[in-house]
């Protein structure tokens, strides 16, 4: 086998037959053609995207929208390390772990590698989610609710809540009972 390079290519011969060429390199670069990789491995010198998803959508479907839900943004390139631990988490804990562990994440909005890893190590993937974007979103009111009483103020006013639109108010303090209680309310 001989090779031949000229300003521009890399020429591979083998007994005088032309078999392969490749666009020359700066000093120390390398230059390889996915079509002479053997089959299935291939994917590992192009690293696109799009593989990546597909290969994480293997453990289940929340994988593979966590997967591009890492790799959105203008610099996905970057994520690309974050994806192959995300696969290596499932290949670790299981498929069915992953994919709970995904799912819950999601649901509260959470994209962070080292939170799914922290889920699957404790065991926690299938443990129902306290409140949630979800459950905020499907009309779980009370996420932020307090009770009344908490909201009290150095003046001795108290906050009363109204059901109906109608205007009452409980002033305790120096205020007089029954009257609308106001911020600049000194008594």
């Amino acid at each position: 086998m001989t090779a031949r390079a000229d300003e521009h290519l890399v020429k591979v011969y083998l007994a005088d037959q032309l078999i392969k060429t490749h666009p020359r390199q700066r000093e120390g670069g390398r230059s390889t053609d996915a079509a002479d990789m053997p089959p299935g491995v291939e994917g590992y010198a192009t690293r696109t995207v799009d593989r990546l998803v597909s290969q994480a959508g293997c453990y289940g479907q929340h994988v593979g929208t966590y997967a591009q839900r890492l790799l959105d943004g203008d610099a996905p390139w970057m994520m690309m390390r974050s994806v192959y631990r995300l696969v290596g988490l499932a290949k670790r804990y299981g498929a069915g772990a992953a994919e709970a562990a995904c799912a819950r994440a999601l649901d509260v909005d959470v994209v962070n590698v080292s939170k799914i890893e922290s889920m699957l190590r404790s065991a926690t993937e299938n443990a129902p989610a306290a409140g949630g974007l979800a459950a905020a979103a499907t009309g779980g009111g009370d996420r932020f609710a307090r009770d009344p009483a908490e909201y009290a103020t150095a003046t001795g006013v108290r906050l009363h809540v109204v059901t109906g639109g109608g205007e009452a108010a409980t002033v305790t303090g120096g205020g007089q009972a029954g009257a609308p209680a106001r911020p600049d309310d000194r008594s």
